[in-house]
Order: C-alpha cells, then sequence, then structure tokens
C-alpha cells in the first residue's frame, strides 16, 4: 500500500537525483530485455518449474506467447522525479507499476499546494503512457480494461483507485472498462489479433491484478489447483497473444522472480 514518509517534499541534491531519474530507463530496459530471453528466463526458473507444476505451466505459457508478433510495450515508471530549484531537487516517490497512484496523488495534491514548485505526479504520468498507448493500438477508440480482482473481493483502498485512475483516463479522451479475471476469461481473439470483451476491442490492460501463486508453495500437481485459477492461464495467453499492450507483462512478471534476478546479477 502506498503511504506518505514524509509531510513535505523531501530535498536532496540536484546531482544526487539526476543520477537516480537516469537509472530508471535503465532498470526498465534491463527487465524489458531479460522478459523477452526465453531460453535465460527458462534456465533460471527451471530448478522451481521441477518441483512445481503451477511454475512449470507458467513457463509453458511463457514459451508459446514469445512467438507472437511484436507490439508495444508498456513500461511504467516506479518513481516521478521532479523539478529542479536552486541547485537541490523537491521530489515525491512512489511504485505506480504496481503501486496506487490515486491515493499517492492524494498527498501529492496536499504538497503541492504548500509547495507550488512541486511539479505534477505519478497519477498524470500514468494516465498519460496508459492513454498513449491505448491510442497507439486503436487511435479511433482507445478502451483501456482496469484488471483487478472482482469487485466483492477488492479492498476499499484499491477500489478508490482503480476508479481516479479511471475518470483520469476519461479526460484524456479513453474509455476505461473495469474488469476482473472471470471478466477476462469470456475475451476473445478475432482475425485481426484484437482483443475483444462482449464485442468491443481492448487497447491496454493495465493491470492491477495480483498474478501470484494461488496457494503460495510449490505445488506437484495442477489438480490442487482449483478450477478458477486454472483458467486464468487461457485469460492470460489471450492477452499476450492480443494486439492489446499489457502492463504486466508474463516476462516481465517472471523477471521479477528472485531467481531470475539472482541469475542475472551471476551472469552480469
Amino acid at each position: 500500500m502506498m503511504r506518505s514518509f514524509c509531510l513535505a517534499p523531501y530535498k536532496v541534491g540536484s546531482r544526487k537525483v539526476r543520477r537516480l531519474a537516469a537509472l530508471q530507463p535503465t532498470l526498465n530496459r534491463l527487465y524489458d530485455l531479460v522478459s523477452q530471453d526465453v531460453e535465460f528466463v527458462s534456465e533460471a526458473l527451471r530448478v522451481t518449474s521441477l518441483e512445481c507444476a503451477w511454475s512449470a505451466h507458467e513457463l509453458e505459457v511463457f514459451r508459446r506467447v514469445s512467438s507472437r508478433p511484436a507490439k508495444p510495450r508498456l513500461l511504467l515508471p516506479n518513481s516521478i522525479f521532479l523539478e529542479e530549484l536552486s541547485g537541490s531537487c523537491v521530489l515525491t516517490v512512489g511504485n505506480v507499476q504496481a503501486g496506487e497512484p490515486y491515493q499517492h496523488h492524494l498527498v501529492h495534491t496536499l504538497q503541492r499546494a504548500e509547495h507550488p514548485h512541486v511539479a505534477q505526479g505519478p497519477l498524470l504520468a500514468v494516465c498519460d503512457a496508459l492513454a498513449t498507448a491505448a491510442k497507439m493500438v486503436h487511435p479511433a477508440r482507445p478502451r483501456v480494461a482496469v484488471l483487478t480482482k472482482p469487485s466483492d473481493n477488492v479492498a476499499l483502498r484499491t477500489r478508490i483507485d482503480v476508479y481516479g485512475v479511471g475518470r483520469l483516463l476519461e479526460e484524456h479522451g479513453v474509455q476505461p472498462v473495469y474488469v476482473s479475471m472471470r471478466d477476462m476469461a469470456r475475451a476473445e481473439l478475432d482475425s485481426a489479433g484484437d482483443l475483444l470483451l462482449d464485442g468491443e476491442a481492448l487497447s491496454v490492460v493495465y493491470s492491477r491484478f495480483d498474478f501470484s501463486h494461488p496457494l503460495g508453495k510449490q505445488t506437484p500437481s495442477l489438480e490442487a489447483i482449483d478450477a478458477e485459477h486454472t483458467a486464468e492461464w487461457i485469460a492470460v495467453e489471450r492477452m499476450e497473444m492480443s494486439s492489446a499492450v499489457v502492463s504486466s507483462t508474463l516476462g516481465c512478471r517472471l523477471a521479477h522472480r528472485r531467481s531470475v534476478q539472482q541469475a542475472k546479477q551471476g551472469s552480469s
């Protein structure tokens, strides 16, 4: 959960901030490259996949979707660094890849009210990126699917956040669609590769869904997994194979696994 860690913007030297700001695209690029390296990721997760049927199925799907046609990839920033001021830089920092940009925006709004030199915050950056990606896929009718758990099982703070994002997307001329994995299981691919939900094409899938292991431990057989979780893989594969831009691809999620990161460190 996103929480404010100071009442006022925190000031640090501009040189240090420029170094941090320059590091973000480098890290994004690193994860992007790792997420597309099927052989490297498969080898890094080989032992895990031998011990866990769920992980083995993940890798199987990952290898299949790696053959899809190239499409834009969306790498949202984890931190927003703000303007330089008199030799220092005022900034707020927030995890907006899987965090809660709307709630962080409320804190940021207070900071801007009390400190007018603070620049725009992460919510606008996220929505700008989502809207741009959606219009790249479907310029005439961009639609962003905001993917969460079913509404009856979503924490109040997350519901507030996703609807806050949705309202700003509407201001960008993009239609938000609030969906769960149950909804996405109904989605279909048409002959053009578009991801259709109830007959309407989705341009972007903005994932706020937790794709973690359903049991939280190694599972020798998929028989131990309930049918609803097993069916998620059909939806995941369709999203990956479609023209829709996915904010958190299967490859990126695998690239964040500890064993993959450790393997990357060992190969550096």
